[in-house]
């Protein structure tokens, strides 16, 4: 687990925003559901760079700098590393864990390690007052109340756990 380290400076922190098409908002389930959907939106997943030679690193801040400052994107652990960094500098309690994205036939050693989820906690609702949640990029958002959190999936195709606890943040059928 990590607690993301990295501060923005609001000029970084609002290029982002702009790249995202949104104002700075305070903490809120409604302000992190439209980050999360224009993150989605806007920001590509994308792995064409590995193939034309480019090496990139996975520190956070750096990936910030691509996506609000170069328009580019990047996989998961670019993805949840800038967007955990800036919901981090609006005031989100975030986090980061290891997980697994996998295939019908379960998670297995292979899949262990190979994403990384952001989870988002201290944001309480009627329906979920400890304010505990998960988020990371992806097409789908909803509140699971099998283990009270906010879940979001990368794909249809494939499920997705975190290593905090794969027994009830098991995300199948999606």
């Amino acid at each position: 687990m990590w607690i993301s380290p990295v501060p923005l400076d609001v000029e970084l922190r609002d290029a982002y925003l702009r790249r995202l098409g949104l104002d700075a908002e305070p903490p809120s389930v409604e302000a992190l559901q439209q980050l999360h959907r224009r993150q989605v939106e806007r920001v590509p997943y994308e792995t064409m760079w590995i193939h034309a030679g480019e090496a990139w690193g996975i520190d956070p801040l750096e990936s910030v700098k691509r996506v609000a400052r170069h328009g580019r994107g990047g996989y998961c652990y670019h993805l949840n590393g800038a967007l955990g960094a800036l919901l981090r500098s609006l005031g989100y309690a975030v986090s980061g864990h290891v997980g697994g994205v996998h295939g019908p036939a379960g998670p297995d050693a292979e899949s262990a390690g190979n994403h990384l989820v952001l989870m988002i906690s201290d944001l309480p609702t009627d329906e979920n007052p400890s304010g505990s949640g998960m988020s990371m990029p992806g097409s789908v958002m909803r509140y699971t109340r099998r283990c009270r959190c906010w879940q979001a999936c990368t794909s249809r195709s494939r499920s997705v756990w975190c290593s905090t606890n794969p027994k009830t943040a098991t995300v199948s059928g999606i």
